[in-house]
C-alpha cells in the first residue's frame, strides 16, 4: 500500500490534558507557529500532545509516546485526558485534505493503539538536549574525544547558517565523540581556533541543536522546539526563525514551538502567534500576543486604568479624548491586534483573579460593530448555559465597546 506524504498539522482540539482545558489551535496560517504565555500556561504539553500523536514513518526515526511525557504517578494518571489533532494527507493519487484522530485515557491505557496513529516524521527538541557539555561532562581531568569532519549538504548548511545568526565565520563543522561514556556531542573550527560543545556558549549550542534537527528533518516533516529562545540573545533569535521560516517554506516543514520571549510577536507577518492564559474554568486562547494583556493577568496595574485597542491609531483617538478630560495619565494602553482578539483577552482578564472594574476593549467599528455581532463572539469566549454563565457574558459585554456604538 502507498505511504502517506504530504503530510501537514491542521489543528489541535483540547478538552482537556494537563493543564490545559477547552483549547483549539490552528497550525495552517504558516510553516512556523509560535505558543506564548505565561508559566504554568500549558504551552509545552501543546509540544507534547502533538509529539504522541504521531508515529514515524521508518524504523529508527523518533517515537514519542506517551509515558514520556506523561507519566503515571502518585498524584496523576491522566484518566479523562481527551484530544484531537486535525490533519491532512495524500495516499498515492488520492488527497485527504481533512482527517481527524481523537486521543483518550478513560482506563489504564492511551486509546487508540499506537499503530493507529498518523504517520508522520515528528522531531521533538527539548530543553535538555541544549544543556552545555561542561555540566554533563563531570569530570576534572583531561578531557579526551574524536571529531570526524561533516561535509555533507546538510552539515554545510548548519554550519552556514549558524554563521550567519551568531555573527561568526565557521569553516568545518564537526561530530564529536567524548571518550567519557562514548557521549556523542558537535564541534566547530572558525579562523585560529577548533573546538568542541565542551567550549561552546550555551547560545550558539542551542543554535546548532535546533538548525540540526529543522535541517536533517524530511519535506513535509514535523519539528516541535520547546523555549527556542532559551540562552539566545534578542537579534540572535530573530534572524534564526527568519532562517527558520524561510527553510521550512521551502521545504514544506512545519515548526512549532514555545518562548516567553515578547519580542516574537512582533514577527506576527512570519509566524502563527498563540497565546495560552490559564484561568480556573478554560485555557483562555487568543491570536497574537499582547504584553500588556499578559502583565495585567499575571502581574499587578501600574495605572488604574486599562485599555485595550487593535492599533495605534485607535490608541491615538483614544489617547486624545482622554487628555481632554484629564485622565490620560492614569490609562494604560495595550494592543490586541486582530478585532476577534479583543473577546479572548477580556474573557482571560474577566475570568483571571484580577479586578476588570477599570478595564475595557475598545474595537473601532468595522467588524463587530453590531450588538448582535458582538454577543455571538462573547458566547464564543464564554460557553454555558448556567446562571453564572450568562452573567459572566453580560459582564464581557460590558467590557468590549465600539468606538460607534451601534
Amino acid at each position: 500500500p502507498p505511504k502517506p506524504s504530504q503530510q501537514r498539522l491542521l489543528g489541535l482540539d483540547v478538552v482537556q490534558l494537563k493543564g490545559l482545558q477547552d483549547v483549539s489551535l490552528d497550525f495552517t496560517g504558516s510553516p512556523l507557529t509560535a505558543v506564548m504565555g505565561s508559566n504554568c500556561s500549558g504551552k509545552t504539553t501543546v509540544l507534547h500532545a502533538v509529539a504522541c500523536a504521531h508515529q514515524p514513518p521508518e524504523t529508527g526515526n523518533p517515537d514519542y509516546r506517551f509515558p514520556l511525557f506523561f507519566r503515571p504517578n502518585s498524584d496523576a494518571l491522566w484518566k479523562g485526558s481527551d484530544f484531537t489533532v486535525r490533519y491532512a494527507h495524500r495516499l498515492g493519487q488520492q488527497s485527504y485534505p481533512e482527517l481527524k484522530q481523537r486521543y483518550m485515557k478513560t482506563n489504564d491505557r492511551w486509546s487508540p493503539r499506537y499503530e493507529r496513529r498518523p504517520i508522520r516524521y515528528t522531531r521533538f527538541v527539548n530543553i535538555g538536549e541544549s544543556v552545555p557539555d561542561i555540566e554533563t561532562l563531570y569530570l576534572t581531568s583531561m578531557i579526551y574525544y574524536e571529531k570526524a569532519e561533516q561535509t555533507d549538504e546538510t552539515s554545510n548548511a548548519v554550519r552556514d547558517i549558524a554563521g550567519q545568526v551568531l555573527n561568526r565565520k565557521y569553516e568545518t563543522f564537526y561530530k564529536v565523540t567524548y571518550a567519557y561514556r562514548n557521549k556523542a556531542s558537535i564541534g566547530v573550527k572558525m579562523p585560529g581556533m577548533t573546538y568542541s560543545g565542551l567550549s561552546m556558549s550555551s547560545g550558539e549550542q542551542r543554535v546548532f541543536r535546533i538548525l540540526d534537527a529543522v535541517l536533517r528533518a524530511p519535506n513535509h516533516g514535523l519539528i516541535l522546539v520547546d523555549e527556542i529562545d532559551l540562552f539566545l540573545h534578542q537579534d540572535a533569535l530573530q534572524r534564526l526563525l527568519n532562517k527558520l521560516q524561510e527553510h521550512c517554506a521551502s521545504k514544506n516543514k512545519q515548526l512549532v514551538f514555545t518562548t516567553h520571549f515578547p519580542p516574537v510577536a512582533q514577527m506576527y507577518d512570519q509566524i502563527s502567534i498563540y497565546t495560552l492564559n490559564r484561568v480556573a474554568s478554560k485555557t483562555v486562547v487568543w491570536r497574537g500576543y499582547s504584553y500588556e494583556a499578559m502583565r495585567h493577568i499575571t502581574g499587578t496595574q501600574e495605572r488604574p486604568v486599562s485599555c485595550y485597542v487593535e492599533d495605534a491609531v485607535a490608541e491615538q483617538i483614544i489617547a486624545t479624548v482622554a487628555a481632554q478630560v484629564g485622565v490620560r495619565k492614569f490609562v494604560r494602553f495595550g494592543h490586541y491586534g486582530p478585532a476577534v482578539n479583543a473577546f479572548s483577552i477580556c474573557a482571560g482578564l474577566y475570568l483571571s483573579t484580577h479586578s476588570t472594574d477599570h478595564t475595557i476593549a475598545v474595537l473601532d467599528g468595522d467588524v463587530y460593530g453590531t450588538r448582535l455581532e458582538r454577543m455571538a463572539r462573547v458566547k464564543e469566549a464564554i460557553t454555558g448555559n448556567l446562571e453564572i454563565h450568562k452573567k459572566q457574558r453580560k459582564d464581557l459585554m460590558r467590557l468590549v465597546r465600539t468606538l460607534a456604538v451601534t
